[in-house]
This record gives C-alpha cells, sequence and structure tokens, in this order.
C-alpha cells in the first residue's frame, strides 16, 4: 500500500463532509414526507367518516319534488 498524499486525504474528507450532508438532509427529508403522510392519512379518515355521516343523512331527509 502506497501512504496517501495530503491532496487525496483533504478531497477524502471533502467527499466524507459532503455525504454526511446529504445524509442528514435525506433524513430530514423523509421526515417531512413522513409528517405529510401522517396528516394525509388523519384528514383522508376524518373525511370518510364525514362523508358516511352525510351520506346517511341525505338519505333520511330526501326532498319531495
Amino acid at each position: 500500500l502506497e501512504p496517501l498524499t495530503i491532496d487525496e486525504l483533504k478531497t477524502h474528507k471533502a467527499f466524507v463532509k459532503v455525504q454526511k450532508k446529504q445524509e442528514k438532509e435525506l433524513k430530514e427529508l423523509e421526515r417531512k414526507c413522513q409528517k405529510k403522510k401522517d396528516v394525509i392519512q388523519k384528514y383522508s379518515s376524518s373525511f370518510s367518516e364525514l362523508r358516511k355521516k352525510s351520506f346517511s343523512l341525505s338519505k333520511g331527509h330526501k326532498k319531495k319534488w
């Protein structure tokens, strides 16, 4: 094995730094995405319940023309 030069070490260090930054950004994006999915699921369930209630109420109160 040949010893690494200072330039190679600097390049490697810069690469590792960028890689860690990207990993951190990815984790943050995954967290935000999961949070959005949770909110969508919550409101989707609420909307479905309201829709069912609305549908059952409209069946019972049909207008006669």
